[in-house]
């Protein structure tokens, strides 16, 4: 293969493996980011079930301060009025009817105040284990990129120190070439498949096809502007 064509390659390659590993580096920072974030709000969304349990029990304190006033009140109008000592009978009558129906009330929200607690406990329970089950998979992504991304850092720094070697290589207007088609984001070289560039499915001329296939000249497609190189 032309030794300029094998530079580019290589370059192609170099260009590839970096892509490949500043992937990698950047999934094991995002991971760790993502776990921790998740983290976050699972202890955030615990801290809100456990103020809200707390809520239901001042309001259920309350509640049951309320049935102890009525039911002493209660208790209170119906001795008066067993020992004959209502200054007045009916209104001490409606009295225990008032308290009766206010106790029954408050019995019920006493009551639906413990199933919500309940309801509340079972949410903390479960909000627990996520929060355990966060922690774990922050140490495994922290694990994860303390043993991964000092090796991938040094691989990259490995490979963009051969880059110039390979750039160094190659004519300036080859160099310019291959920077145009990195700032606009395309692969700098593509595969000849039957007789196309595999990249934009361009077809090549019969004799531009076997120059490729013998490597022994550079080209470029007409089309997309990419190196051609053999299929294998």
């Amino acid at each position: 293969m032309n030794e300029e064509l094998l530079a580019i390659v290589r370059i192609w390659e170099n260009a590839n493996a970096v892509s490949d590993l500043e992937a990698r580096c950047r999934a094991l920072v995002e991971s760790e980011r993502k776990a921790r974030k998740d983290l976050k709000l699972a202890i955030a969304e615990l801290d809100e079930q456990r103020a809200r349990r707390k809520q239901i029990r001042q309001r259920e304190a309350r509640l049951l301060s309320k049935l102890d006033t009525h039911q002493r009140q209660l208790r209170n109008t119906r001795k008066l009025i067993d020992l004959g000592q209502a200054s007045d009978y009916q209104l001490a009558t409606r009295q225990v009817e008032s308290c009766k129906a206010t106790i029954g009330d408050l019995e019920t929200q006493i009551l639906c105040s413990m199933e919500e607690l309940d309801q509340v406990d079972l949410q903390i329970e479960k909000q627990r284990e996520r929060v355990e089950a966060c922690k774990r998979a922050v140490a495994s992504s922290r694990e994860a990129t303390r043993q991964e991304l000092p090796g991938l850092e040094e691989r990259l720094s490995e490979f963009r120190e051969v880059l110039p070697r390979l750039e160094s290589e190659l004519r300036l207007f080859h160099l310019e070439h291959i920077k145009r088609l990195r700032q606009s984001g395309q692969s700098i070289v593509s595969r000849l498949r039957d007789g196309c560039c595999s990249s934009c499915h361009f077809m090549l001329a019969p004799q531009m096809v076997n120059e490729v296939q013998s490597g022994a000249r550079v080209h470029t497609c007409r089309h997309c502007g990419r190196y051609l190189v053999p299929a294998d």
